[in-house]
């Protein structure tokens, strides 16, 4: 008797489904401007959010605690917002050109990243929360051992500290002295 997909198999292929329909519409240009524009929006947030509220709170006249908050949320919609604006921009060149075809193959092979990424994480997260009281659906899907591997190999392909080295850099964190240089 073959094995049948369980509701965890549906769940991860349709999230990967998704991701791969929707970058091979949008194109990789738009997909990967997208990604950057996500985390520099995150990094420019994290880096002004508290003089971008000290500026709020003045000019408003208003003291209170979640103005850092609104300032977050105000820098990331805006660098965000900039970077598709780019994206969109880039997106029109490139489908009045040749290269349509190309991009949108590109943009389809980062969104099935992007999907198998977050299935990963999300498989990841069951296995921390156990929600099913079980891991038989885990132990039983014919989807969730692909998506480890290649989560696995997509993990290792990022240098050791790498996020480290990116939050030293931003200036989020201090140098650690028993890292060597």
């Amino acid at each position: 008797m073959q094995q049948m997909p369980n509701l965890l198999d549906l769940g991860l292929l349709i999230i990967m489904v998704f991701f791969l329909v929707k970058a091979l519409m949008r194109g990789f240009v738009r997909e990967v401007i997208g990604l950057v524009g996500a985390v520099a929006a995150i990094v420019a947030s994290v880096m002004f959010y508290q003089d971008l509220g000290s500026i709020l709170e003045r000019l408003s006249g208003v003291q209170a605690s979640w103005w850092p908050a609104v300032a977050f949320a105000v820098i990331l919609l805006v660098v965000f917002a900039i970077f598709l604006y780019i994206g969109g921009m880039l997106q029109r060149l490139i489908l009045a050109g040749p290269l349509s075809g190309l991009d949108r193959l590109l943009g389809a092979g980062v969104g099935l990243v992007k999907g198998l990424l977050i299935c990963y994480l999300l498989i990841n997260l069951l296995l921390l929360v156990n929600p099913f009281g079980t891991m038989d659906p885990l132990r039983q899907s014919m989807v969730a051992p692909y998506v480890v591997r290649a989560g696995n190999f997509i993990k290792d392909m990022i240098p050791d500290n790498f996020l480290g080295n990116l939050q030293e850099r931003a200036g989020l964190v201090k140098p650690d002295p028993k890292q060597k240089k």
